[in-house]
């Protein structure tokens, strides 16, 4: 449903009865007030990407972040490494708050710095200036640079070399960002991985059962190949 009035598209979805929907931008900041109420995840976060119904009423969460730090953890528990998110928006947000309830160390970097640090404040976690300025085991870019562009937020490659790099951009999947971090040999996790363990919690939700980001893997239109 392609909508720029969330006050009655949530109100559709209730009328049908609905189990629940995916919010895309720009909608996950508006939908927020036309709901029952929002769990922490989206809460604290301030944007919601899945809507769920539990006892009649609609509700809101965000599963951006968990759907990230599943993805990174299939590669290595961020239990104690540092990781720096690049961007301050909703999934930025997202994925640091979730990432630090894991136990990393997280910090934040942004095109604006005043976002950053804004952000950062909120969510307990620290805001560094930029790339270099900080030692990273972890990299995750939370921006839309690389949707549709050959643009990078990464000047030398290099400074991948041994790192995790996960691209949160899912189109295309062969980001430069995920070339050039396989290039510098960095173990990628690619924008896809975090799509589907994001949908995979967004599905356990809906269906009231467990599904998994393979389970919907094998549903991909290269599975069948």
């Amino acid at each position: 449903v392609q909508t720029d009035d969330a006050g009655r598209a949530i109100a559709m979805l209730d009328a049908l009865g609905l189990a629940g929907a995916s919010v895309t931008m720009p909608l996950k900041g508006r939908v927020r007030d036309h709901l029952a109420g929002l769990d922490p995840a989206a809460r604290v976060v301030g944007a919601v990407n899945t809507i769920y119904r539990r006892g009649g009423r609609l509700f809101g969460t965000n599963t951006d972040g968990e759907g990230a730090v599943r993805a990174l953890e299939r590669v290595l528990p961020l239990e104690g490494l540092r990781v720096l998110i690049l961007g301050a928006g909703g999934t930025a947000r997202s994925v640091a708050w979730v990432a630090a309830r894991a136990g990393a160390d997280v910090a934040l970097c942004n095109r604006t710095g005043e976002r950053a640090v804004e952000a950062a404040e909120e969510l307990h976690v620290r805001a560094v200036p930029s790339l270099d300025s900080e030692p990273f085991d972890v990299l995750v870019n939370a921006t839309s640079v690389g949707l549709g562009s050959e643009e990078t937020l990464v000047g030398d490659p290099s400074v991948l070399s041994g790192k995790i790099v996960l691209d949160c951009v899912a189109q295309p999947l062969r980001t430069r960002l995920v070339r050039d971090a396989e290039a510098a040999g960095a173990t990628v996790v690619t924008g896809r991985e975090m799509w589907l363990e994001q949908g995979a919690a967004q599905a356990s939700l809906w269906l009231g059962a467990e599904i998994t980001a393979d389970r919907l893997r094998g549903l991909l239109p290269e599975a069948g190949q």
